[in-house]
């Protein structure tokens, strides 16, 4: 339970909050982990009873494959839609994550859906050969069949034949008196190559029985033919024998020695005995006629062909229909992939959701789709608990285009060691120990007539912007303390040309004074400024704000102790607060905070009025605060770089949201039901 996968809780991906107990967690992974073996185990038991191997394999395949797809499917969502923040270890496990279950997903399905494939077998027009083997049995010799079952044999088939009787008849007589009659078959019949087979195997072992046959006279020959037209019961006994494809065997005895015969007899030749005996033919339907249809069982026909076409064609759609579907949701999730991890993509679709920073507008068809760009903000008439919760969501939503640049910040600070180490630090004025960038740029006339520069053209070093990390104290080591902890972060901030500085003051007044003359003094480091601060710095900063709210471009307070109301101007700086989950608990400090968002926001352009005032619940890790403010600062400074000296100036409030000063004062007071 205490596991992590790309940064999240295992528990927390099967649905545990954060408020859960460690025994609650416990109980609900061995609940997940007992239904998903009961589920396996009663489709095994349910595989089993299936008597088709390959219908059995298939489910067993797709059992497996779907689940690891919607489990891959709603991992994404949740990473899409989440403010997760991942690092170097986090993205490497994020692909040997999901790399593993595309690969396991794609062989499970495919295997699951393939078709098996079907041979086409040939079937060559032959006559077919039925075969008689007579097997020996357990005494070594069998008995020879006598000469009057010879001709019993004989005499069944002249008299069964239909056509050529008299041919037929003088040929087996020339057969019992002629012991070269296999030549003369053999001659008769030359394209069967069974009867060949036959004579050659039959050599010297029927020697016995063609003797036997010539030593027949005629007239036993007719007693025996007179005796079989007086033996019905013999004869059944015969055409017995002629359905059974192994005739009975005679025990055999020493005195007459014969061995195995076997004989093969054309479908050709067996004709007639078909057409007199019991035996059906082995193809029925070629004997049968072509049935008539009537006019109820056409019909009936058309309608089965009607329903199975549509049966087809409904298959067909919905499968097709399932198939776009289940290709846009991919689509969306790869959109949403991108968008989450790929900075220039996020912020290229900002600006194409909202236009270009100063001059920004909705998109008139973007505007219809659920995207984060065109969330709302909460309604300023509301002061509660609840409209805290709205705006940490708010926050995190239209700043969801920040989580990538967030994660390199994550990255770098994981990576760095003196990230510090190409950057030039120097003491301007009051303040010790700046970081410049190290950007430079030619100097012009207006420069060099504010005695900036000696000459024109002459390399001038500048910043666009300068960020102060203000802390109420003066202690040395706690100064360069904090100068070591951000030093990733002010490293992120000088790559992009804002210069960074740690800054003690003792009170609001120290810190006006000195940002005023770092801003008179050094106006190309320091012309545009963004204040920082946590607790009693922040309230510094919020009162430095109240007294002079047009040198700043931005402040960024994070819980402040003792939160004032904003000044009564239009035109604010951008405001960025912390507020701690227990904020709420008290109305009056609840409603200042939010007159600063308010605040912060009425603004008449895109841009500021959606981000210009923002509230962000504080966490135990206060390193998501500072990624978050990091972000904000970077989208303040290019909203600064494309408006340039049309940065709106602060201006009086005649009729506008904040003249409504009870909102300040308005606090939460349960009623007489106890409720708030």
């Amino acid at each position: 339970s205490l596991s992590e996968l790309v940064g999240y809780p295992i528990p927390e991906l099967f649905g545990s909050q954060e408020s859960e107990t460690m025994p609650e967690k416990i109980s609900r992974m061995e609940n997940i982990f007992v239904a998903t073996l009961s589920f396996y185990g009663c489709l095994l038991i349910g595989l089993s009873f299936l008597k088709v191997d390959g219908k059995r394999w298939k489910f067993l395949f797709l059992s497996i494959g779907v689940p690891l797809f919607l489990i891959l499917l709603g991992f994404w969502i949740k990473f899409n839609n989440d403010e997760h923040i991942v690092g170097v270890v986090e993205k490497e496990q994020l692909f040997q994550f999901s790399f593993s279950l595309i690969l396991g997903s794609t062989i499970f399905i495919y295997l699951g859906l393939k078709k098996p494939k079907v041979k086409k077998q040939k079937n060559p027009a032959q006559p077919k050969v039925s075969k008689v083997v007579l097997e020996p049995t357990a005494s070594a010799h069998a008995i020879p069949p006598s000469a009057e079952s010879i001709l019993k044999v004989d005499a069944v088939v002249h008299e069964e034949n239909t056509t050529g009787e008299n041919e037929k008849l003088s040929e087996d007589e020339n057969l019992e008196s002629d012991p070269s009659a296999d030549q003369m078959v053999q001659e008769k019949y030359p394209k069967s190559p069974d009867v060949g087979i036959v004579n050659d195997t039959r050599g010297e072992e029927n020697t016995s029985v063609a003797e036997n046959i010539e030593e027949l006279d005629p007239a036993d020959e007719a007693a025996a033919i007179q005796k079989e037209d007086n033996s019905p019961n013999e004869k059944e006994r015969l055409q017995s024998e002629n359905k059974d494809p192994e005739p009975e065997m005679e025990t055999s005895t020493e005195d007459d020695p014969l061995p195995k015969i076997g004989t093969e007899v054309s479908d050709q030749s067996n004709a007639s005995l078909l057409e007199g005996g019991d035996i059906t033919p082995a193809d029925d339907a070629e004997l049968e006629p072509n049935p008539v249809l009537s006019e109820q069982s056409v019909t009936e026909s058309k309608l089965d062909t009607r329903y199975h076409w549509l049966h087809n064609f409904m298959k067909a759609f919905l499968s097709s229909v399932a198939l776009f579907l289940l290709f846009v949701l991919c689509l969306i999730i790869l959109e949403g992939a991108c968008f989450r991890l790929v900075e220039d993509y996020a912020q290229k679709r900002l600006e194409f959701a909202w236009g270009k920073p100063g001059q920004g507008h909705f998109h008139p068809l973007l505007k219809k789709l659920p995207l984060d760009h065109f969330n709302a903000p909460p309604k300023s008439s509301e002061v509660s608990a609840l409209r805290v919760q709205l705006e940490d969501k708010y926050a995190t939503k239209i700043m969801s285009f920040g989580r990538p640049t967030r994660d390199r910040l994550r990255e770098q600070v994981e990576k760095a060691i003196d990230p510090l180490e190409k950057f030039e630090i120097k003491d301007i004025g009051k303040v010790e120990s700046i970081v410049l960038p190290g950007l430079q740029k030619p100097a012009t006339l207006e420069e060099v007539n504010q005695k900036l520069a000696r000459r024109i053209a002459d390399p001038m070093e500048f910043a666009k912007g300068l960020v102060i990390r203000v802390l109420p104290h003066a202690e040395k080591h706690l100064i360069v303390k904090e100068f070591n902890r951000l030093a990733s972060s002010f490293k992120f901030l000088l790559e992009r040309g804002l210069a960074c500085a740690v800054m003690p003051v003792s009170s609001y007044l120290d810190l006006l004074d000195k940002t005023k003359n770092l801003r008179n003094e050094n106006p190309m480091i320091a012309q545009n400024l963004y204040l920082w601060g946590d607790e009693m710095g922040a309230d510094l900063i919020l009162q430095v704000t109240k007294e002079n709210a047009s040198i700043f471009k931005a402040i960024i307070i994070n819980r402040p102790s003792l939160v004032m109301p904003p000044p009564q101007v239009k035109g604010m700086p951008w405001v960025l607060l912390g507020a701690s989950p227990n904020v709420a608990q008290d109305g009056e400090q609840l409603a200042n905070l939010l007159l600063w968002v308010d605040r912060g926001r009425d603004a008449d352009r895109l841009y500021p009025s959606r981000l210009g005032g923002l509230m962000k619940f504080v966490g135990k890790k206060n390193e998501d605060f500072e990624s978050f403010a990091v972000a904000y600062l970077l989208q303040v400074l290019g909203f600064a770089d494309q408006v340039g000296k049309d940065w709106p100036e602060p201006k009086p409030l005649l009729n506008s949201i904040a003249v409504d000063e009870g909102l300040a004062v308005q606090v939460e007071k349960p009623s007489k039901l106890g409720q708030s």
